[in-house]
């Protein structure tokens, strides 16, 4: 039964992401702010109640107080907190990129170095494109999950266990 209620869930997610993605977008933005707010405050609680050495403890607090900071952005600011999301997947796509290009030209790579230096090179340019287009990135993503989501729990409502008939 908690199988059959979460691929449910899971078409309703997908379906509310495909036929309302700004509403899905700002969610998601206010609960990362929400995630961040509790994150930090209990790095600061850490660090005030630690017996840990000073420095951890300051690091910590340091730490905790930007994570509020930026979990209150993210309630204040919600579409401008996902804007700043994409950038930084795009930038970490191309430095990543670059990294498993670089591996793979000079073979620091365990697999094939063909294949490092291509999915680098298509990371890179993934990154330029996310970066250069953050809207339509993010309107890709939603698209995208809310399709996999979908497809996702209804292959799970699929291959669930049929029951035996009882006697």
């Amino acid at each position: 039964a908690l199988m059959i209620a979460a691929a449910v869930l899971g078409i309703v997610l997908g379906l509310v992401m495909l036929f309302w993605p700004g509403i899905t977008l700002v969610l998601t933005a206010v609960f990362f702010g929400v995630a961040l707010i509790v994150a930090g405050g209990s790095r600061i609680a850490f660090a005030l109640s630690s017996v840990s050495r000073p420095p951890l403890r300051l690091l910590m607090g340091v730490l905790g107080v930007l994570m509020v900071l930026a979990g209150a952005l993210c309630l204040i600011r919600p579409v401008r907190s996902l804007l700043f999301v994409i950038i930084m997947i795009g930038l970490s796509w191309i430095l990543s990129g670059i990294f498993d290009a670089v591996a793979g030209a000079v073979g620091g790579v365990a697999g094939s170095r063909l294949v490092a230096i291509i999915a680098g090179v298509l990371s890179v340019i993934a990154g330029v494109v996310v970066l250069a287009l953050p809207g339509l990135a993010l309107d890709a993503f939603v698209t995208l999950g809310g399709i996999l989501l979908v497809v996702v729990s209804i292959l799970t409502l699929a291959n669930l266990p049929q029951s035996s008939p009882r006697a």
